[in-house]
């Protein structure tokens, strides 16, 4: 699978779900905290529904892959959620898991949720609010993406905005395909 062909089925994924009957609910869950599992696991029934053959974390001799695809030779793909807090720190993290699967065809998703614009009324703010107050953000993750990978998609932050919420301020999750560390 080619990164251009996985980040528009990452976009499909969430755009399919997030109608507007959903679109408060699903804010909730991008902004409760970690909604890296929840958006992997929206990935997968995406990839499954267009009929590719994939495993959820896929067990190899030390690591747990979290989607292989197991169609014209095997992809593993590896997904992280990024904290606009944290600027572009951890993006060592999706670094260190592309790595590990040298050798075989690896392809990294890191979604980045930009609360920066958000009102939404919350009981509890994750992380305290570090997000909505945070003074990194997507260009500042593009570039370390671009420092440590040799194929980063897409090009700008227009095309990885996946989905846009509004209303209670405005809210925007981002998506970046990965792959080649360098």
């Amino acid at each position: 699978m080619k990164p251009r062909t996985l980040h528009s089925h990452v976009r499909d994924s969430v755009r399919r779900v997030v109608s507007n009957p959903y679109k408060s609910g699903f804010r909730f869950v991008l902004e409760s905290g970690s909604a890296e599992g929840f958006l992997r696991d929206l990935l997968a029934i995406e990839l499954e529904s267009n009929g590719f053959n994939l495993t959820r974390e896929f067990p190899t001799k030390s690591y747990k892959v979290d989607l292989v695809l197991h169609q014209n030779g095997t992809t593993y793909i590896e997904a992280k959620q990024l904290h606009p807090k944290d600027g572009a720190e951890f993006v060592k993290n999706i670094v260190s898991d592309v790595k590990r699967h040298a050798g075989c065809h690896c392809l990294g998703i890191i979604y980045l949720v930009d609360e920066t614009g958000s009102r939404f009324k919350m009981e509890r703010q994750s992380f305290d609010g570090e997000n909505r107050n945070a003074k990194a953000g997507v260009p500042e993750v593009m570039k370390s993406l671009r420092r440590n990978f040799q194929h980063v998609y897409p090009n700008t932050e227009k095309q990885a905005r996946v989905c846009r919420f509004s209303g209670a301020g405005r809210l925007d999750l981002y998506a970046f395909v990965v792959e080649n560390v360098r």
